[in-house]
């Protein structure tokens, strides 16, 4: 299996009850998972809860999200994407580590018996794989930032969301269209979504993990939606009162930023490997968006946000004693 594959799957949370997959399904779900957003592209990728002070020794010479897109490339980038989650990206190119800059970190300090094994800087090309920010997304906090349920919205986009392996699509009705209703079975009786296209031609596709079906609904009628805002305003709004305990945690300014065409990225891994060890991944990105979802609400996984590290605001995973730190 590619080793991206691994990581990829390494990094999604999965249900306990879990069942045994066959090869060539093990292989495409990793492929799929590399594109959504929980598993998307960590700025920072921990493992096991020790770890996570040692994480903070890194000493910042740059901020490893820095836009490395030319102007003309952005405005180029302006055009709706058409929302890619299973597709196969171009594979990387391993460049000189020196063509990173100060992109290339490693730990000044870690615990005893941890070393650093490998470290590898690559060139990634987006392909037909676009990744996009997602245009609003809503959160319930339970208390001590833990993240309790997350509603995403994610468009406009060129053509309408047409599922992926793993996805249900049945016929509904959203905002007085036809619609599909989806449920994601890599994250069962927890995550469900609604995708439509609104009368200007622009597709949307909103999805909740750790609410039901009727909140969902209550959320996308009551949104505001314009896919060509003017400067300085949100493609999407919240219209309504929001039902009891979710909030805005984030808005896209403007056409929600797309991923640019190529990326640099730095990944260090240590000996022994995760879970005993870590894995860290610094990349630049042309998007704007905090790192982070909820990819599934089931028992034995905790999410917390507004978590701080090395003074920003971070998400976590904790599952069965591995910690994800983004």
């Amino acid at each position: 299996m590619d080793e991206n594959d691994l990581w990829a799957l390494g990094s999604q949370p999965l249900d306990p009850a879990a069942r045994a997959r066959p090869v060539d399904e093990v292989l495409r779900r990793g492929r799929r998972l590399r594109h959504r957003a929980v598993a998307a592209r960590a700025t920072a990728a921990l493992a096991a809860v020790a770890f996570v002070a040692g994480a903070g020794a890194l000493t910042v010479r740059q901020d490893p999200g820095a836009d490395v897109t030319t102007q003309e490339e952005q405005e180029e980038e302006r055009d709706l994407p058409v929302l890619q989650e299973f597709c196969d990206p171009p594979p990387p190119e391993v460049v000189p580590a020196a063509e990173l800059g100060d992109l290339r970190l490693l730990p000044t300090t870690l615990p005893e018996g941890i070393a650093v094994d490998v470290a590898r800087s690559v060139r990634l090309r987006t392909g037909d794989c676009v990744e996009v920010d997602p245009a609003l997304v809503l959160r319930a906090d339970g208390g001590d930032r833990a993240v309790e349920a997350e509603i995403r919205l994610e468009g406009p986009f060129a053509e309408p969301y047409r599922g992926t392996d793993g996805v249900a699509m049945e016929p509904t009705q959203v905002r007085g269209r036809d619609a599909a209703r989806t449920l994601d079975d890599t994250a069962p009786q927890s995550s469900t979504g609604l995708a439509w296209t609104e009368a200007d031609g622009a597709s949307w596709l909103l999805t909740g993990v750790g609410v039901d079906e009727a909140t969902l609904r209550r959320v996308a009628e009551g949104l505001a939606l314009q896919s060509e805002p003017p400067d300085g305003e949100p493609v999407a709004d919240v219209t309504d009162t929001l039902p009891a305990g979710l909030e805005v945690t984030w808005q896209a300014a403007g056409v929600p930023s797309v991923e640019a065409a190529t990326r640099l990225e730095w990944n260090v891994t240590t000996t022994p490997p995760v879970p005993a060890g870590c894995q860290l991944t610094l990349t630049t990105t042309a998007r704007r968006a905090p790192q982070g979802n909820l990819g599934s609400a089931a028992p034995g996984i905790q999410a917390y946000h507004e978590i701080p590290v090395r003074d920003t605001d971070g998400f976590a995973i904790e599952q069965h004693g591995e910690v994800f730190l983004y």
